[in-house]
């Protein structure tokens, strides 16, 4: 049996506040009286059993108060005592009664800060414990069941209804809480916002691939392909294998970087420190794209501070010259692939660190894989874009030329990118 109690007066205090007696077992509860001055009190306790909602009447028959003791009490008690005589103020008063789950580890800031809140209402919060293994697997089938992922603390569920890490919070809790919220009006905020999430993945997706050190490299891989006498019908299907293999490499590095900043978050002290990195990452990486698009327009472009080292150029040359010779053109490909990716995250995890960060932030009804997924296909677009391009007719020397024109507009669109993303991790 669960049973949770509250308190209509700060005069009366019951101690646990909430428990859980399993068959055949019994628990002591201690009630605290304060009298104020009375010499027979009553007194109301809210009660949830199983969630069932009820209440308890206490009374107490006191000696005689001091003469000069004798007070008025507390008068707000003394309205919500009256009020909860009648039946249906009773039963209103009842159903007002918020009752929350919140899932933290000893030591959260942010749950302190957000249990001493000024509630307005009755409110009454069951605390779990998440170091204690039951409680973090009781959490985790919860959370499966509102097919929901768990992506950072502190946790807290109302209504099957459910806040992460920094939503835990005084004003988005009373948005959840608040009886007076048109069903209506929040379901269509959420659908818009549901709808409006993706798009910064999308754009990050788009300006990744075409991000100079994916793109110096993919222009290399083309010329190459010309130089050995492959045609544009085989340069569009090497492109196909090259741009899938590029997905599913990136897709897969996203997946364990995905898991290992949620699992990071988890840890409040962890999770402050990745965001502290990731946030003096973003200003530095802000900046140096405005240099470099500055050491663009006035024609330095050997100078950008942002692209592979000399070292990685020269390494992912050699292995696109070895591997467009194979005999086998897919297998050459799909190791092309794997190997560009590889060698090019120092450049494009630049961009794709920060959206998974954001990604773990907005994860909800719609899944981190699927946003993942989003994201790698933008990611790709241009790729593809480039090899239909090469197909239709585009010379290699008419695309290295775009990409020049457009290297100053693309390094801006960076510099917004990560300065933007400060305001979203």
């Amino acid at each position: 049996m669960n049973l949770v109690f509250y308190s209509l007066c700060d005069c009366l205090e019951i101690s646990p506040a909430e428990a859980v007696i399993k068959p055949n077992s019994s628990k002591e509860f201690t009630i605290e009286l304060t009298p104020e001055g009375y010499s027979y009190i009553s007194r109301h306790f809210l009660v949830n059993i199983n969630s069932q909602r009820s209440y308890i009447k206490v009374f107490a028959n006191l000696p005689p108060p001091p003469l000069e003791s004798l007070s008025n009490g507390c008068p707000e008690c003394r309205i919500k005592e009256l009020e909860i005589e009648d039946e249906n103020k009773a039963k209103e008063i009842l159903n007002s009664w918020i009752i929350s789950d919140i899932y933290y580890s000893p030591g959260c800031k942010t749950c302190e800060d957000f249990l001493q809140s000024d509630f307005k209402r009755e409110i009454s919060f069951i605390k779990h414990n998440i170091l204690e293994p039951v409680e973090l697997g009781l959490l985790e089938t919860k959370l499966k069941e509102l097919d929901i992922e768990l992506r950072e603390f502190p946790i807290l569920i109302y209504n099957n209804n459910v806040l992460q890490g920094s939503h835990v919070n005084l004003t988005e809790f009373s948005e959840l809480t608040e009886s007076n919220y048109s069903g209506k009006e929040q379901n269509t905020y959420k659908s818009t916002e549901n709808y409006l999430k993706p798009i910064p993945i999308i754009i990050a997706g788009l300006l990744d691939g075409i991000n100079p050190c994916a793109f110096t490299t993919l222009l290399f891989l083309i010329s190459t392909l010309f130089y050995i006498g492959r045609g544009k019908k085989e340069i569009l299907q090497i492109g196909i294998v090259f741009s899938i293999t590029i997905f599913l490499t990136y897709y897969l590095v996203g997946l364990g970087l995905l898991n290992i900043v949620r699992t990071a978050n988890f840890f409040p002290i962890i999770g402050k420190i990745i965001k502290y990195i990731l946030t003096t990452t973003l200003i530095m990486l802000s900046i140096l794209s405005f240099f470099d698009a500055y050491k663009i327009k006035t024609g330095k472009t050997r100078d950008i501070k942002l692209q592979l080292p000399l070292k990685i150029k020269k390494r992912l040359h050699s292995v696109i010259r070895e591997n467009t010779r194979e005999k086998s053109l897919i297998l050459g490909t799909v190791t092309i692939g794997i190997m560009v990716t590889v060698f090019e995250l120092s450049c494009t995890g630049q961009v794709y660190l920060p959206i998974i960060a954001y990604i773990i932030k907005i994860e909800g009804s719609i899944s981190s894989y699927l946003y993942l997924t989003i994201y790698n296909l933008g990611f790709i677009t241009p790729l593809l874009l480039v090899f239909i391009g090469i197909y239709k007719g585009i010379t290699n020397q008419n695309l290295t030329l775009r990409f020049q024109n457009k290297l100053f507009l693309i390094k801006i669109l960076l510099g917004l990118f990560f300065t933007s993303m400060l305001f979203f991790i």
